[in-house]
């Protein structure tokens, strides 16, 4: 009896590597640390810490740990051939740090940067603002992208001014009098919610960095065909550009200049408008008149939506460049 259990321990031994082996799968280490990015933050002591493994498109949480008094934390014995999630929770929002192997590594370290929280969002300002307009059959379609961007060191919450009910908003946007079909991109509709017929909020915190922001709405043509549509500026707005496509339409406003027009690779026209500089509750008009239906613009926004995108990240880029260029070199 004895000689059979020491076989068993003896196969089980030689088996187990040897399964591994077969396999090919190395275990891997992740180091990593989190940082308060907030000058003289909360500390990261004693913060929970999880390893959340993605496998076919499902999220599983693997490990936990708890980080020390330097924010550090640590985890073994983890397959190499797998896409990770690091989640940290500092001050009751998760923060997430993607981790991936590279090939012959088995050893990953990090830092997680977390910031506090403020109710504040005298950080938060539009870069770049995009109005696109288009005259269709008896309505306006109008798509709105807007480059936000909160260029401080905490994280924006809302406040009780964002707060609607039951609904704790974050960003909120004015829509001019009169919209209707107000929509969004279909992967970001549980995050906004139509409070009446001019408030939009935005649910998502919004952390120190960049944020891109898309929604589109309608506004009826006034049987005289001449509209004029109020812009209300909810952030201070570093540059605004209002595009408009359409026959024999006529375009001006007391607040914006003239600008070249912007031709599309369809062979479409925009009339352009351009302001810069503007305040926080600024009102911009825009008067549009002898408006002539097109039926077929869905092409001509989205290849104007692209346009934008590469305007709009080329003044940024430019504007960041010319930041670095002037901050002082430690």
């Amino acid at each position: 009896m004895k000689k059979l259990i020491y076989l068993s321990v003896i196969l089980l031994a030689l088996v187990l590597p040897g399964n591994v082996s077969a396999q090919g799968i190395e275990q891997g280490v992740i180091e990593g640390q989190v940082v308060n990015e907030t000058e003289g933050g909360g500390s990261v002591a004693d913060l929970d810490v999880a390893l959340i493994a993605l496998v076919d498109g499902e999220a599983r949480e693997i490990l936990t740990d708890i980080t020390d008094g330097e924010g550090k934390f640590r985890f073994t014995d983890i397959s190499v051939a797998e896409t990770y999630l690091v989640r940290v929770c500092y001050m009751q929002i998760d923060y997430y740090y993607p981790i991936e192997f590279s090939a012959d590594e088995t050893e990953k370290s990090i830092e997680v940067p977390v910031c506090d929280t403020t109710t504040s969002d005298q950080s938060i300002r539009a870069y770049f603002l995009k109005v696109i307009l288009h005259a269709e059959d008896g309505y306006f379609s109008v798509t709105e992208v807007i480059w936000l961007l909160n260029d401080g060191d905490k994280t924006y919450i809302g406040s009780e001014e964002t707060s609607f009910g039951e609904i704790q908003g974050t960003l909120v946007f004015t829509l001019p009098e009169g919209a209707t079909d107000f929509e969004v991109l279909e992967e970001s509709v549980g995050d906004y919610f139509l409070i009446d017929n001019t408030t939009v909020t935005n649910t998502l915190i919004f952390p120190p960095g960049e944020k891109e922001i898309i929604f589109s709405y309608n506004l009826d043509t006034p049987s005289s065909g001449d509209l004029v549509i109020e812009l209300f500026t909810d952030y201070p707005t570093d540059a605004l550009h209002v595009m408009v496509q359409g026959e024999d339409i006529e375009v001006a406003s007391t607040r914006l200049n003239p600008a070249d027009p912007i031709m599309m690779d369809t062979g479409e026209q925009f009339i352009h408008f351009v302001g810069d500089s503007l305040s926080r509750g600024d009102t911009v008009d825009i008067r549009l008149s002898s408006l002539a239906g097109d039926t077929n613009s869905t092409p001509i926004i989205l290849g104007a939506i692209a346009a934008v995108v590469i305007i709009g990240f080329g003044t940024y880029y430019l504007m960041r460049k010319r930041a670095q260029a002037s901050s002082p070199t430690k």
